[in-house]
């Protein structure tokens, strides 16, 4: 019987090392998922009071979550790249050659430094420094599809997690060495927490993109761009 006991605990233990190698890529993205639905536990139950299908309701929720982050990023992308793909090369280096072959006209006091401007400008590399970054930004676009990518398993793994919301809860639970009271207490202070967190950054993160937005707006600025760029930048800690 302890041989038996000894088998199937190896042979449990070679399935899981399996499993957890096979899904190696998705870790991430499922971690992610795994604690945006706990901070946006309390959304998805007042969905599911509204919608009593737990299919649609999953999918309402998941909608409503991923649309603030989803709508900003494609439009920052589209307008992005297309800034970048309208880039006149020929004009830049037109720019280039005006700017090597200008010449200071300071005021007497600070004639010594136009050696030195001339100097700077003659070493600037204008033309080639823009076709650096077109290159650089022709990488990032394959970048960017990985980014998507990994954003659309997100959100597939994000719905699962409100779908099977209950049952992964309830196995959670399972696991907890406590009494039930104790069990529901620290789940939901926890589910709290994370919840605070998560609203508070995002709440954060969206006023500084509107005032920044507003700002770069009375600049004649793309307001909405520069306001998404700045949103999602005050996100990086």
């Amino acid at each position: 019987m302890n041989n038996s006991r000894y088998v199937f605990m190896g042979l449990v233990f070679v399935v899981f090392a399996v499993v957890v190698y096979l899904f190696k890529d998705f870790w991430l993205s499922i971690s992610i998922a795994s604690l945006m639905a706990v901070a946006t536990a309390n959304l998805h139950v007042k969905v599911s009071k509204y919608i009593k299908k737990r299919a649609l309701s999953s999918f309402v929720t998941t909608f409503l979550v991923f649309s603030l982050f989803f709508a900003p990023l494609v439009y920052a992308s589209l307008v992005l790249f297309s800034g970048i793909k309208n880039i006149d090369i020929e004009m830049v280096k037109q720019l280039a050659t005006n700017i090597k072959s200008y010449q200071p006209n300071l005021p007497e006091s600070l004639k010594f430094l136009e050696p030195k401007i001339v100097e700077f400008l003659s070493d600037l590399e204008i033309a080639s420094s823009v076709n650096t970054i077109v290159g650089y930004a022709s990488g990032y676009g394959k970048v960017g599809l990985k980014f998507f990518v990994e954003f659309g398993l997100i959100c597939v793994f994000y719905f699962f997690a409100n779908f099977y919301g209950r049952e992964l809860m309830g196995f959670v639970k399972g696991l907890l060495p406590m009494s039930n009271a104790e069990k529901h207490n620290v789940l939901s202070e926890v589910s709290n927490v994370m919840a605070v967190v998560f609203y508070s950054i995002i709440f954060n993160a969206i006023l500084q993109g509107v005032l920044f937005a507003i700002i770069a707006s009375a600049f004649g600025f793309d307001g909405l761009l520069f306001g998404i760029l700045y949103a999602f930048a005050s996100l990086i800690p």
